[in-house]
């Protein structure tokens, strides 16, 4: 039975095991704790427009969209770079990770994202009423949606998805605790507070 503090551990356990398999380089670690500084402005943004929506006689909400739209895109330019180029490919070390994998993320961003974008530029009569920052963050809700999804499908149990899409949201604010002492120059290094070491054995392949 999956109990509210059981919920929690299985929430705090993957997120070790994300830090753990790969988020163990200062230069990536210093770039979540900047990203995570411009998702909670995100957040905040998002709030805004969820609250004015309902406007129709000033430019708010809009403004609160696109805000939010090109923060986001920096935010996450920054978080998955610091994937790529700094923590490299560390797909083979993401064995237990119930999230997407650096491939993942690499797939998604040259395959799915250029196509969804080439379809609203060729075919503007289907997105007529949606502007390129809106979809920029319809975009970036689909596919989280679709993990989500998946995972409350094909998980360890129904609610993994739930359990994954909470990890995610409060990323930015754990991230700001663990990975705050990068200003400074310290790097996180492995932890095993809510897992074991023996969970790293994928740890040990090159």
């Amino acid at each position: 039975m999956l109990t509210i503090k059981n919920f929690f551990i299985e929430i705090m356990e993957h997120k070790e095991i994300d830090h753990n398999a790969a988020h163990l380089t200062w230069g990536n670690q210093f770039l979540h704790f900047i990203s995570s500084i411009m998702m909670i402005y995100v957040y905040y943004m998002l709030w805004c427009w969820y609250n004015c929506r309902v406007c129709y006689v000033c430019n708010v909400c809009d403004y609160n969209i696109t805000i939010a739209s090109l923060v986001t895109i920096s935010a996450q330019t920054l978080r998955q770079g610091g994937h790529f180029f700094i923590e490299g490919n560390a797909t083979h070390k993401e064995l237990l990770k119930i999230g997407y994998t650096t491939d993942m993320k690499k797939k998604a961003i040259c395959g799915f994202i250029p196509t969804i974008y080439s379809f609203w530029y060729v075919f503007p009569n289907y997105f007529y009423n949606i502007n390129g920052y809106q979809l920029s963050m319809l975009i970036y809700a689909s596919i989280i949606m679709y993990r989500v999804i998946w995972l409350s499908i094909h998980g360890d149990h129904i609610l993994q998805g739930l359990v994954w899409w909470c990890k995610i949201f409060s990323d930015v604010f754990t991230d700001i605790h663990l990975y705050g002492p990068t200003i400074w120059g310290e790097t996180a290094p492995k932890m095993y507070v809510w897992t074991f070491p023996e969970l790293e054995f994928y740890n040990k392949i090159d």
